[in-house]
């Protein structure tokens, strides 16, 4: 008998490098150990796309687990770890827009897991926003009872520390970037042939671009790939690796400024179509992460736009030493491409071999079939709770405190004012006896004033 795992991430949200962790692990697991079934956790309830696997909410995780359990719950990979919903949209899902539960993603895990001993293993997410003390707190506790905490990137190791201990975390490369050795470039490309695009193979620039992009962006980003595609001879395919994230919107003002010479998709591509435009593609540009880590795994080269400086780019590029290839500012893609060199084959190994050795952990950790820690956190969720009461109830007093502090600060304006008014008038006084004492008549009345001055005093 096999084992039996819950896998939990954004497998709802049709967003490329989401959904490429579900091969990832998948294809680890099963190299590594007797998987019977892999069951797909996510905030909503859907059609995994691109798949025809079902995906679970991940508010019914408890009841599935009651029902038949779990051999290992496994959160990420992706940015999962904040305190936040987001909303967005998923055409797939509903045709309004939707409040999106990220933090449900590790939370709800979390407590599971503590309350049926189940095994809680993270598959190397991202934490991307830094905590409040008060968040932090939380934090604490809803870690204290994972196995194996790996996260993927040194950037996400600082954030998360702030609540964990440093020594509990592992740096874990971003597991996407063994994509590679999951689904091989022959596969690719004949995946490319089927599209049937008006491009030759490695002949052609992929860009993606995304919602965040200023007018400003999207003129120069146009700008820019015409030159490039002039002075290359490359065509330009412009490529969403994100439609849950309206890249589309930003794609579409680039092509419209150059409508006769880029390339756009006229259907939804699915996460493995995808993946063939961009490995078969002879450079990617574009804001996406995963663009940019795929794109290394098979060695096409490559330039990150970072323009919101999100943490795990920056700690991306950071860990296979290649910040050359990142910029902030669409007017420096120009200057990036004429420096760009070849991918660092060597770095790139040596990242995949550290993403080899932290599946060899988790599989291991799954057929020991028992927890590593156990430490109850009810006694923390209370003192939890606890602490928030008490910040509660301190403020009536706080908002009373406040309001009079605002009085005294208005008593302080008033009086201010009134000190301005009276320096003001002093400053009119001072002026006048400037101009008095400085006259002509005031200098030949000089001698009269000293006679009447003598008088005045004898």
């Amino acid at each position: 008998m096999g084992f039996r795992i819950a896998h939990i991430g954004a497998f709802d949200f049709e967003n490329f490098g989401d959904l490429l962790f579900v091969d990832v692990l998948e294809k680890n697991l099963i190299e590594r150990i007797d998987v019977e079934e892999i069951v797909y956790f996510a905030p909503k309830s859907c059609k995994m796309p691109g798949k025809n696997r079902k995906v679970y909410s991940v508010t019914e995780l408890e009841s599935m687990v009651e029902k038949k359990p779990f051999d290992a719950i496994i959160v990420g990979g992706g940015d999962l770890v904040h305190m936040l919903k987001i909303k967005t949209f998923m055409p797939h899902i509903s045709s309004e827009w939707v409040v999106y539960e990220v933090l449900y993603m590790w939370i709800i895990p979390s407590i599971v897991a503590e309350k049926y001993h189940i095994p809680l293993i993270w598959n190397a997410p991202g934490v991307p926003i830094v905590f409040s003390d008060e968040e932090a707190m939380a934090v604490a506790w809803l870690c204290k009872n994972i196995d194996y905490i790996s996260v993927r990137d040194c950037q996400a190791k600082g954030v998360l520390s702030k609540a964990v201990g440093a020594e509990r975390i592992n740096v874990v490369p971003d597991t996407v970037l063994s994509v590679s050795n999951i689904i091989p470039a022959d596969e690719l490309v004949k995946k490319f042939s089927e599209l049937h695009l008006p491009v030759t193979r490695k002949k052609y620039i992929f860009f993606q671009g995304n919602i965040s992009f200023t007018e400003e962006d999207i003129k120069i980003c146009a700008d820019t790939l015409y030159k490039l595609k002039k002075r290359t001879g490359y065509d330009v395919v412009l490529q969403s690796t994100g439609y849950a994230l309206g890249d589309n919107q930003t794609l579409d003002m680039i092509k419209q400024i150059y409508p006769n010479e880029f390339i756009l998709a006229d259907h939804r591509l699915d996460q493995y179509e995808i993946l063939a435009l961009i490995t078969n593609s002879v450079l990617y540009i574009g804001a996406s992460l995963h663009g940019c880590i795929t794109a290394n795994s098979y060695g096409v080269k490559n330039i990150v736009y970072n323009l919101n400086h999100y943490n795990k780019t920056d700690g991306f590029v950071e860990l296979i030493g290649r910040e050359d290839t990142r910029v902030y500012h669409s007017s420096d893609i120009l200057s990036a491409y004429d420096k760009l060199g070849d991918i660092p084959t060597d770095e790139i190994k040596s990242c995949i071999d550290r993403i080899d050795r932290h599946f060899d952990v988790i599989a291991e950790m799954i057929e020991q079939k028992r927890r590593k820690v156990n430490k109850p956190i009810a006694q923390d969720i209370a003192e939890y709770i606890c602490s928030v009461n008490v910040q509660m109830s301190q403020i009536p007093q706080l908002k009373m405190e406040l309001e009079s502090l605002n009085k005294e600060k208005q008593e302080l304006m008033q009086k201010c004012h009134e000190l301005k008014k009276i320096c003001k008038e002093l400053r009119g006084i001072q002026k006048a006896y400037l101009e008095v004492t400085t006259s002509f008549s005031w200098k030949i009345t000089k001698p009269v004033r000293k006679v009447l001055d003598m008088v005045k005093y004898h």
